[in-house]
C-alpha cells in the first residue's frame, strides 16, 4: 500500500515528500515494531483498527521492516491494545531491531518448516500404508468408508496446526470485524478441505 505523507497530520504546513520507511523515533514520532505484519493487507487492517486513535494519513508503514510510525502525541498504550486486538503485537522499536526481526523471521520459518515436514511425513505414511492413489485422493477414500491411517492423520494435523498458528488470531479479527482478508479465507479453505475429507490438501494449504 502507498505510505502516507508523514507530518501532514501535525501542522498546516505543506506536506513533505514521502519517505520509503519510518525514521528513528523522535519527540514528534514513535516507531513501533509490529509482530505479525507481513503484507500490505495487514497494514490496511492496522490502519482501520487505529482509525479512532490516529488521524487518517498519519501512519507510515514499512511492511518489509515490520515497523509502523505514528505521531508522538498518540496514546501509546491504546495503540498497542488496538494492534493486539487484530492478532498482531506492537512494541517500541529497540536499539537492536535486527535481533527482533531475526527472531520474528525465525519463528515463522520454524513453523513453516514444521508444517512442511508434517505434510511430507503424512503423505509418505499415507502412501506407504494405503497406497499412492489413496494418499492423493483422500476424499475418495473417505467416501468409500476407508479411514486415513492414524499416523498419517496426526502428521497432517500437526502440519495444519503449525501452519495456522500465525494466521488464526488475524483470521478471528477479520471475522469479528466482518472484513474478510487472506488470513480468514485461508482458514476457511483449510476447514473446507477437512470437511470433505481432503486431509492432504488441507495440510498443504496450511503450509503454503
Amino acid at each position: 500500500m502507498r505510505d502516507p505523507v508523514p507530518g501532514a497530520c501535525c501542522s498546516n504546513e505543506p506536506a513533505a515528500a514521502p519517505h520509503p520507511r519510518p525514521s528513528p523515533t523522535t519527540a514528534n514520532t514513535v516507531v513501533l515494531r509490529i509482530h505479525g505484519m507481513d503484507c500490505a493487507d495487514e497494514a490496511a487492517t492496522l490502519e482501520r483498527a487505529l482509525a479512532k486513535l490516529v488521524a487518517p494519513g498519519c501512519i507510515v508503514f514499512d511492511t518489509l521492516g515490520g515497523t509502523m510510525e505514528i505521531p508522538g502525541h498518540c496514546d501509546l498504550e491504546a495503540v498497542k491494545r488496538a494492534v493486539a486486538a487484530t492478532g498482531m503485537r506492537a512494541e517500541l522499536a529497540g536499539a537492536s531491531p535486527e535481533q527482533s526481526n531475526c527472531w520474528r523471521r525465525r519463528r515463522i520459518d520454524l513453523l513453516a518448516a514444521a508444517s512442511g515436514l508434517g505434510v511430507a511425513l503424512g503423505f509418505f505414511l499415507h502412501a506407504s500404508i494405503s497406497g499412492f492413489q489413496a494418499a492423493i485422493d483422500s476424499e475418495a477414500v473417505a467416501t468409500a468408508g476407508r479411514a486415513i491411517p492414524p499416523a498419517a492423520g496426526l502428521s497432517y494435523l500437526a502440519a495444519i496446526v503449525a501452519g495456522l498458528i500465525p494466521v488464526l488470531p488475524k483470521a478471528w479479527y477479520a471475522a469479528r470485524s466482518l472484513r474478510p482478508d487472506m488470513n480468514l479465507l485461508m482458514t476457511l479453505a483449510v476447514a473446507g478441505a477437512l470437511g470433505i475429507g481432503q486431509w492432504f490438501e488441507a495440510a498443504t494449504v496450511a503450509f503454503l
